[in-house]
């Protein structure tokens, strides 16, 4: 019988979509999140309800949404991230991003943000960017010091722009950058702590 042609695993990876499940279910509660009547001002990152040990609220306040618009966006810019970075997308990994970059997103704005409600995927998007590019720059992928450039540029412009961005209209509340800015911070740090990790074990085995 002649012999059956080898499948190139690597080229079905971005419909493959059993390394993103996690990824993905994170994606749909935000939807059914947004479906659940009233449920923003009990999951929402809320300075107050806070301070009075809410904890909850560091990871929950990313499943939550104001408008159908902030969800869509989110969404969408979640599925572009899945195809762009895919092969280094796994179940357990994409729980671990989302746990820290909620945690930094939160964290970041208790305490060096002036805002006293946030809520959405964005901070959490960001963070699995910046993620995913490091871990492109460590194994010399030349083409993600382009996307490391437009990231930066888009981090720094949303920091010292002064005037409103247009889709605030759209999602219809004020666009947290700090949030972009302190999820992309819990990216790189968790990025550099795995490899960290990972090269104290190789020493340990030698």
């Amino acid at each position: 019988m002649p012999n059956r042609p080898q499948i190139n695993k690597h080229s079905l990876g971005a419909v493959n979509l059993k390394n993103g499940l996690s990824f993905f279910i994170i994606l749909l509660l935000s939807a059914i999140v947004f479906i659940w009547p009233d449920a923003n001002p009990h999951l929402e990152f809320n300075r107050i309800n806070l301070q009075q040990h809410e904890y909850y609220r560091l990871f929950t306040s990313s499943l939550v949404h104001n408008n159908i618009h902030h969800l869509w966006l989110n969404l969408l810019g979640g599925l572009l991230l899945y195809l762009l970075f895919f092969e280094h997308f796994t179940p357990i990994n994409q729980i671990v991003v989302f746990i820290i970059c909620s945690l930094s997103v939160s964290i970041g704005i208790f305490y060096f943000s002036s805002f006293d409600i946030y809520m959405g995927l964005s901070g959490y998007l960001h963070g699995i960017f910046a993620w995913a590019v490091l871990k492109e720059l460590l194994s010399k992928r030349k083409s993600a010091w382009l996307l490391a450039i437009v990231g930066i540029a888009k981090l720094v412009h949303e920091q010292v722009a002064e005037q409103s961005q247009p889709q605030e209209t759209l999602i219809g509340i004020a666009i947290a950058t700090d949030a972009h800015l302190f999820g992309a911070l819990g990216g790189v740090l968790l990025c550099l702590f795995t490899l960290t990790l990972t090269k104290l074990r190789v020493i340990q085995s030698q």
